[in-house]
């Protein structure tokens, strides 16, 4: 099934604008593509009102319609047969094919760009994979190819972290990692790359010797990073200037880390940065960490909102990454000797009484708009 046809089957109707990917550094900047194929450039096009006029009176209503987007708790999966779209009641189109058998054929993630693309990156490791390697691809809507999006230098590896809507842009968030072979010199930064100006931002020193920061989620004015350190972990809130603060719903605080595995240690912001998704593995009967719990609660006061126990993991389990929405959140958990996570979504409305297995395994992050794409792309 095609995105297009999918798109048709759930009855949504995309807006998207139009972007171009001319980097804004040296460093780390789009280069040309190989040939593709693109649509017309896009334009936002905003039909005229319905008008109504009673034939007795002069009153005048004016209907609107309503906004469209992704269903409640649809999500984008990335698995080892490519990127799929898959909504609650089991309905799973692959919009992104990758080639498994391929020489690097594989996607590690996969992100939309709330304008009807996709971002995505085929190894997200950036302390491992350098240079070409690190590469951060994009489909833009309407697009029937990839193309480059972010290139580092041949010492350096990128990490995809995240897209979020700002009040006048779109902004893809990733980690830039650089040193060379010198342990003492590595600097992992956070950088923000505007997908209209092409202006790149670095945000904050994130990471470095024997330490670093990933999943990283950006919500609102906010920014939540997972950093680890010599066997510690600890959360971190942040602005968008880089500027740390505290908040009550963080169950590390500012300079406190070691509470693992007894307190929740992944994090993850809704997309206006009020709410937060926490999670942990708690121990079993027997004492080992096969439980995964999660927690959502409000940024500025810490209250719960939501505290969700969910079924044993029978193998040997770890949290890849959380993510959150305005109704669902969600845990990817990988099992041991498993590539590709599994994720479970918790209806927040139920109390976690309600949730749903993933029909496709593979990272699932929430779909905040739904991918137009003119067919479905191949990597590599």
């Amino acid at each position: 099934m095609t995105s297009t046809r999918l798109i048709l089957a759930l009855a949504l109707v995309v807006l998207a604008t139009g972007c171009s990917d001319d980097g804004a550094e040296t460093t780390t900047s789009t280069s040309a593509a190989p040939p593709v194929t693109t649509a017309a450039p896009e334009t936002t096009t905003t039909a005229a009102p319905a008008t109504t006029v009673a034939p007795t009176t002069t009153t005048t209503t004016t209907t609107e319609p309503p906004p469209a987007g992704p269903p409640a708790g649809s999500v984008l999966i990335t698995g080892e047969e490519g990127v799929f779209v898959a909504t609650l009641d089991g309905v799973a189109a692959k919009v992104i094919d990758a080639d498994e058998a391929a020489v690097n054929g594989l996607i590690d993630f996969a992100i939309d760009d709330t304008r009807g693309g996709i971002v995505f990156q085929p190894n997200r490791g950036s302390w491992f994979f350098k240079g070409s390697d690190s590469i951060v691809y994009w489909v833009p809507m309407g697009a029937g190819a990839y193309q480059e999006l972010l290139v580092p230098a041949a010492d350096q590896g990128l990490a995809l972290e995240d897209v979020a809507e700002h009040e006048t842009s779109t902004a893809v968030y990733y980690t830039r990692t650089e040193g060379g072979n010198d342990p003492a010199a590595t600097l992992q930064t956070l950088r923000q790359f505007d997908l209209d100006t092409k202006a790149v931002t670095e945000i904050a020193v994130v990471g470095g010797w024997e330490s670093g920061s990933s999943p990283i989620s950006v919500g609102g004015t906010s920014i939540v990073k997972n950093s680890g350190a010599e066997g510690f972990v600890w959360i971190d809130f942040m602005d968008l200037t880089g500027v740390e603060f505290d908040s009550p719903a963080n169950p590390l605080p500012v300079d406190e880390f070691d509470c693992f595995p007894d307190c929740f240690y992944y994090a993850d912001l809704s997309p206006d940065g009020t709410k937060v998704a926490l999670g942990r593995l708690a121990p079993n009967a027997d004492g080992f960490p096969t439980t995964p719990e999660i927690e959502v609660r409000d940024v500025v006061t810490g209250d719960l909102e939501l505290a969700v126990s969910l079924p044993d993991v029978a193998a040997f389990p770890w949290i890849h990454s959380l993510d959150l929405s305005d109704t669902h959140v969600l845990i990817n958990i990988v099992e041991e000797g498993s590539e590709y996570p599994v994720a479970t979504i918790v209806d927040i409305a139920s109390g976690g009484l309600t949730t749903y297995a993933a029909p496709v395994g593979g990272v699932a992050r929430f779909l905040r708009s739904m991918p137009d794409l003119a067919g479905v792309p191949s990597w590599p």
